[in-house]
């Protein structure tokens, strides 16, 4: 592994029991890769991201994570769902773009439920 790439830092994001949303986590800087590792859930979980506000007392509104994929003359764009229970997903921190992300589970989930972040760095990005 590169000196100036290293695995971290670590975010832990929670649903509360009977919640279907989790606290809301953002992407560190120079951010390359993440790892996503779901407990298990009642539900399949999506993810969404904070719509920019226009002025500081404006309502949260949260929209569906969608990417958009190319490839020679087609154009894909997918939602970030359907991401199962007790599972691990590792990708690009490019699908994520910028912002602020939370969570969201199909239905109420009996129990706390405790999602964990593990974030790939390039720490020499900008030095």
């Amino acid at each position: 592994m590169s000196a100036s790439v290293w695995n971290g830092p670590n975010d832990i994001v929670t649903i509360a029991s009977g919640g279907t949303n989790s606290t809301p986590f953002s992407m560190p800087d120079n951010a390359l890769g993440v790892l996503l590792f779901l407990p298990t859930l009642t539900n399949s979980v999506k993810i969404q991201a904070l719509q920019p506000k226009d002025g500081d007392q404006d309502a949260d509104a949260w929209a569906d994570l969608s990417t958009i994929l190319t490839g020679g003359a087609a154009v894909t764009v997918s939602t970030v769902s359907g991401l199962a229970s007790a599972t691990a997903y590792g990708f690009d921190a490019g699908v994520l773009g910028a912002g602020v992300f939370r969570f969201v589970s199909g239905g109420a989930e009996g129990a706390l439920r405790t999602i964990r972040i593990s974030w790939r760095v390039d720490r020499q990005r900008h030095a």
